[in-house]
């Protein structure tokens, strides 16, 4: 399973590749709002601030668009590895080529410092390779999936509630101030909606994550389910579970860093599931 090996470095290389994008793109987006709010706050809004403050959105439009290419290239390369593994055939040559010719770099270096890099250590497959092994894994991936989505959700959802209540305030604050000096009055209503768009940017990563964990366990929830699904189902499960994975926020790797061994040891006790003959 060399070239499927090499696939599945390339799928959790690039997601890395993707994550490190988009925190540039946000990053971006916080320093073009700061621009601004910098210069109102100090009286000396020059003219080439609006230029920085465009040209650092820009950026960000660019790193983003990377970091939805390198995700897509990741869930691929994820779907491809993810089924040459459980089925027991390796990849060909030349699709391997292909897929390598289109790596981001660093992919495989950031691949290497993960946990669990080989295909049997981040799946862990107890099934011997056939349509019981990729029911299996992708019974282990929804699980996984649904449990760190559900933290994530609740973490934005937390956050979210702050902000949003921080902008509360500064609005309450703006309404009730006797101060009639126009660059104050300006820069609280500027700062104000700069939190209200985060915040609600928060809400709807949330609600996205929330979506998610829920279609992810009931896709875990039928996997294990008795009699277990075969043929077309297995098919149509797998189908659905892959086309919630793609259309969702990456999940923070740190996430997974924290949360592997408690998560590693509920599913080895859900496994169970799988090979019992009791509903």
């Amino acid at each position: 399973m060399k070239e499927a090996q090499r696939v599945h470095a390339y799928f959790r290389g690039a997601g890395e590749v993707g994550k490190r994008c988009r925190i540039i793109a946000s990053i971006a987006e916080v320093a073009a709002a700061v621009v601004v709010i910098r210069g109102f706050l100090t009286g000396s809004l020059q003219t080439w601030l609006p230029l920085v403050s465009f040209g650092l959105l820009v950026i960000s439009a660019i790193f983003r668009i990377a970091a939805d290419r390198y995700k897509d290239y990741s869930d691929g390369c994820r779907r491809t590895s993810l089924r040459s593994f459980a089925l027991g055939r390796d990849i060909e040559i030349r699709e391997s080529s292909n897929i390598r010719s289109e790596a981001p770099p660093l992919a495989l270096r950031y691949a290497a410092s993960l946990p669990a890099s080989s295909l049997v250590e981040y799946y862990e497959p107890s099934s011997p390779p056939g349509e019981a092994r990729l029911r299996e894994i992708y019974a282990y991936s929804a699980f996984y999936t649904s449990q760190l989505a559900k933290t994530c959700r609740n973490a934005y959802f937390t956050g979210s509630i702050l902000i949003l209540a921080g902008a509360l305030v500064v609005l309450y604050l703006l309404a009730t101030s006797e101060r009639v000096e126009s660059r104050e009055l300006v820069l609280d209503a500027l700062f104000s909606v700069v939190l209200s768009v985060i915040g609600l940017r928060t809400m709807e990563q949330a609600l996205k994550f929330a979506n998610m964990a829920k279609n992810t366990r009931r896709i875990a929830d039928s996997l294990i389910a008795h009699p277990p699904p075969a043929g077309d189902a297995l098919s149509d499960l797998t189908f659905e579970y892959d086309a919630a994975v793609s259309s969702a926020t990456p999940i923070p790797t740190t996430l997974y860093r924290l949360r592997r061994e408690e998560l590693d040891e509920a599913w080895r006790h859900r496994r169970g599931a799988l090979f019992s003959q009791t509903p």
